[in-house]
């Protein structure tokens, strides 16, 4: 039993030690393939900025100066899709299959089965897919203000920023990064656990062997033949061992196609497997030192083990064991806890993943052009009309909440600026709380009547009838919201309009504002609005509560829902082309030149959502490992606990005194430590947590030292009465 435990413990050790070197590789190895001498290009644009000519710019400048420049892009929460210049020069590219893509293919690290995958690239392994596009293909998720370039060189960077400055002010930004930012705390933790666990146990076990070292001695061993007399029990099962990992090590290369790696991997499991050999022979060493100086006289050789400090080294290894358990369950749950947390306040942003957002580029010729504004307005119009027969477009306006940045953490509203400065009442104002929708952001994000209906089935499609969704609580201020949305709507539908034909020479629209009608849905309170925003709404999740709801319908001048394309409209696509899939709406409205790109809404969110997905798995699989380990150490323990005091537990056994009475020491000694390492961590960490874990751990501890001792009980019987 002893050897099987001490086998035991080190196994937990090495696969902890590999786990977190294997963890620290993973990750670096993973940042510098898209990191790794790079440099972050941040670029302000100007307002002339062309996106094709911007395009070809930084191509140019790539091919020139074989250099890549890269985009990335979350468009959902496993899947990064870079969009590069020029992969060929790209140092940190490693094609292992294929051939690198042209036109609309992609590279991958993994087999996508997609008929336009060119080929596959060698990465470590990572639950995040990386697909890799050629930059002509960022059209259909939207050029950012980020890019990177895969040189760290200043004679390229300054080049760089002259063929770039015509297009805005460009700031470059070094993301290096120091190798501890790479280091998982709770697998460091779950290693030192470990090696405390493999230590106490090792110590133990050379204890345990005490008889057998003083006999080896007065055979006339030397201390090298008594070493090695104690150690070679384990030579075979660790061979066992380190051969199973090496075959789960090749097969691993292969099958992740690791081979740029293999060196490396192989490298590391060895410096692994020294370390851990070498700790275990190093306490073996010192222990069998220190028993020999002890002399003969310190042990009994016909029976239980003299080790007088025994109870108390047992108590002193027990608390240590249980507060570093109870601190790593801590950071693992209090980790777990604050990632849940942040992905429930994103959790909206999980339903943007294949929504795109339309980006409209208006030539400056027009703007002070009514006569061409006009056809450009139109022409966008029609585009709404049709995109929204073909992808049912969705439409959110809610520039009134956008947040302003005060300065030192601090933030507020623009419809608060704007009220203030008015005097007007923010909930009722056009210029405060309320938001513009049309009748599919319903379907996508669901409003319910006081009635408990859906508030889109009560729309008044009349196209004298401005329908507004307005909270209950409200209702106090029916007549002022009437009245001032009535002024908005007549100015939106009659007075632009007149703007509009007074300049070109048409006849003015001669509706009245008495021919004009509000309808006001009154919803249930306390009912949210997601933004689809990341710079709008409650800062933690983008939402807003309870706002006035303004339902566009195409009965207003078009300018009005001109405005909204070009910053507020989004559509669903999930073929990872969505500029291309709406092609035809384009060339059908003539609106090819006004809308260059889409962007994708769920990348204002995606790295942060898939860096906590990762980041949450990790803390699961580390929570399940550490179960594992406290099981393992209260069987340890409850080892520790028969090894000196069998032959005592079975006399007990045989004249009829009962499990509990046999072993109160134990469970005292178990419910001592584990209170006292729990008060101890509760001054350190000051969390509930630390409660629920005693707990949780008392209960673990009195059904495995139930279960444990009676098995080892049983087992040694027979051993006893042999006399062995």
């Amino acid at each position: 039993m002893k050897k099987i435990i001490t086998v035991i413990s080190f196994i937990l050790f090495l696969f902890s030690l590999l786990l977190f070197a294997f963890n620290f590789a993973f990750q670096k190895f993973s940042y510098d393939m898209v990191m790794n001498d790079h440099q972050e290009v941040n670029i302000i644009p100007n307002d002339e900025r062309s996106q094709d000519e911007f395009l070809d710019a930084i191509q140019q400048f790539s091919k020139k100066h074989h250099v890549n420049i890269s985009q990335y892009t979350f468009l959902d929460d496993e899947t990064m899709h870079i969009y590069s210049t020029n992969l060929e020069d790209d140092p940190n590219i490693d094609l292992v299959d294929g051939t690198f893509p042209e036109e609309n293919e992609f590279i991958a690290n993994n087999f996508n089965y997609e008929n336009n995958q060119s080929g596959m690239i060698s990465t470590p392994p990572s639950q995040l897919d990386l697909k890799f596009h050629n930059m002509d293909q960022v059209i259909n998720v939207g050029l950012q203000d980020i890019l990177y370039i895969s040189s760290s060189n200043q004679d390229i960077n300054t080049e760089l920023e002259k063929v770039l400055s015509p297009f805005g002010h460009i700031e470059f930004v070094n993301n290096e990064l120091s190798p501890f930012y790479f280091v998982d705390l709770t697998l460091l933790l779950i290693v030192f656990f470990t090696f405390i666990n493999f230590s106490i146990v090792s110590i133990f076990y050379i204890f345990s062997e005490k008889k057998l070292i003083y006999i080896y001695q007065l055979w006339g061993y030397s201390f090298k033949e008594i070493f090695k007399g104690l150690m070679k029990p384990f030579f075979k099962v660790a061979s066992y061992i380190l051969g199973s990992c090496i075959i789960a090590l090749t097969i691993f290369i292969f099958y992740f196609k690791q081979y740029h790696y293999v060196y490396i991997y192989i490298g590391l499991f060895f410096i692994v497997v020294i370390i851990v050999m070498s700790i275990g022979f190093l306490i073996a060493f010192l222990m069998i030192r220190m028993i020999l100086r002890l002399g003969i006289s310190s042990v009994n050789l016909k029976g239980k083990l003299p080790f007088k400090n025994y109870a108390i080294a047992s108590v002193m290894a027990k608390f240590i064991i249980t507060s570093i358990l109870l601190s790593v369950n801590i950071f693992s749950v209090t980790s777990l806890l604050d990632l849940n947390k942040q992905l429930e306040s994103n959790e909206y942003w999980n339903i943007t993943e294949g929504l795109y957002r339309i980006n409209v580029h208006i030539p400056d010729n027009v703007m002070n052009n009514l006569s061409a504004d006009r056809q450009i307005n139109n022409k966008l119009s029609d585009f709404y009309d049709e995109l929204n027969e073909k992808k049912s477009a969705i439409l959110i306006d809610s520039v009134n909440f956008l947040n302003i940045d005060l300065g030192i953490n601090d933030s507020i509203y623009a419809y608060e600026l704007d009220t203030e400065e008015s005097g007007s009442n923010p909930h009722t104002s056009i210029d405060g709380r309320n938001v513009t929708i049309n009748e599919n952001y319903l379907d996508f994000n669901p409003i319910y009547t006081i009635d408990g209906e859906n508030a889109k089935d009560k729309i008044n499609y009349d196209s004298e009838t401005l329908s507004l969704l307005v909270p209950e609580k409200l209702r106090d201020y029916e007549e002022e919201i009437k009245h001032n949305f009535l002024d908005f709507f007549y100015f939106q539908k009659v007075e632009v309009d007149n703007i509009y034909n007074e300049e070109i020479g048409l006849p003015l629209n001669s509706i009245s504002i008495d021919d004009l009608d509000i309808q006001i849905i009154y919803v249930e309170n306390n009912q949210d609005y997601f933004t689809l925003n990341s710079n709008s709404g409650d800062l933690n999740n983008n939402l807003v509560t309870d706002p006035i709801a303004v339902i566009y319908q195409p009965t207003m001048d078009t300018s009005f829902i001109s405005a909204h394309v070009t910053t507020n409209l989004y559509y669903y696509d999930n073929s990872e082309s969505a500029y291309s899939s709406i092609s035809n709406v384009l060339n059908d409205t003539d609106t090819l030149g006004y809308i260059p790109s889409v962007s994708s809404v769920f990348q204002e969110k995606g790295q942060e959502i898939a860096e906590a997905k990762q980041l949450m798995y990790q803390q699961i699989i580390t929570l399940i490992f550490m179960l594992i380990l406290s099981f393992l150490c209260i069987i340890i323990f409850t080892w520790c606990y028969y090894a000196p005091n069998i032959y005592k537990l079975y006399i007990e056994y045989l004249f009829g005194y009962s499990h509990w009475f046999s072993n109160k020491y134990l469970y005292l000694t178990m419910f001592i430590t584990n209170i006292i390492s729990g008060i101890a961590v509760y001054i350190i960490f000051s969390s509930i947590i630390t409660i629920y874990s005693i707990v949780v751990l008392l209960l673990i501890d009195m059904i495995t030292i139930m279960l444990v001792g009676k098995i080892i009980q049983q087992k040694n019987s027979s051993t006893i009465l042999k006399g062995d």
